[in-house]
């Protein structure tokens, strides 16, 4: 398969994976290419940068757009959503986050599309909207909460053209919210119930016509 990738799309593939969270660190990496004649016969990952903090503490999820990324940490004193300027990936640096905000009570999953970050937060059982227009002050806009029948424990949020996918891992559902008007976000559609398909559910991913969600099951 690499052998029918340019060099461009295999770096752009890598690098769209090279940036990763462990324990409490971002870590961005960059990949080495080896040839012979003119085709690649293997990949290797170098790390070039990373940051540190207890801002950091239990980071959970990482999403890229532009010179930022966006991380989220859902632990009990630290849930929120963290800024990173990573323009020079060797030296990263935090420029803004928003913590101890209810709607961010166990900020898990973080997805972005274009001025806003859609946060999927466990504990609060919440899908918060925040205005990343000024990655240095982030503000919370809107949010839907207080569904526990649908919401609780979301884990995951993917969003696509005017909706908001969220997989709710103690809901055992997915749930599509209306997100065209980001102050009111509105629940649209879900599906539950199916205990043996998506009871557990803790990520879901939208192509075309179609939500994925993987489940751990019972």
């Amino acid at each position: 398969m690499l052998n029918k990738l340019n060099k461009k799309s295999i770096l752009s593939l890598v690098i769209s994976i090279g940036i990763a969270i462990l324990s409490i660190s971002l870590i961005i990496c960059f990949p080495q290419v080896s040839k012979a004649e003119g085709k690649v016969i293997s990949l290797t990952l170098k790390r070039i940068g990373q940051i540190q903090g207890e801002y950091l503490d239990d980071a959970s999820s990482v999403y890229v757009s532009g010179k930022y990324a966006y991380v989220t940490t859902p632990s009990l004193y630290s849930s929120g959503l963290v800024i990173f300027d990573i323009s020079n990936p060797t030296s990263p640096k935090r420029v803004g986050q928003i913590r101890g905000k209810e709607p961010l009570r166990g900020a898990f999953s973080v997805y972005v599309s274009g001025r806003y970050a859609y946060v999927a937060s466990s504990a609060a059982d919440t899908l918060a909207i925040i205005d990343i227009s000024k990655p240095t002050s982030p503000k919370i806009v809107g949010q839907i909460r207080g569904e526990r029948e649908y919401l609780k424990g979301a884990r995951s949020v993917y969003v696509s053209g005017k909706y908001a996918y969220v997989a709710s891992l103690y809901s055992g559902a997915l749930v599509v919210i209306d997100i065209s008007k980001p102050t009111s976000p509105k629940r649209v559609g879900q599906i539950r119930g199916e205990r043996e398909y998506l009871k557990g559910a803790r990520s879901v991913y939208v192509s075309g016509k179609y939500a994925y969600v993987a489940s751990s099951g019972s």
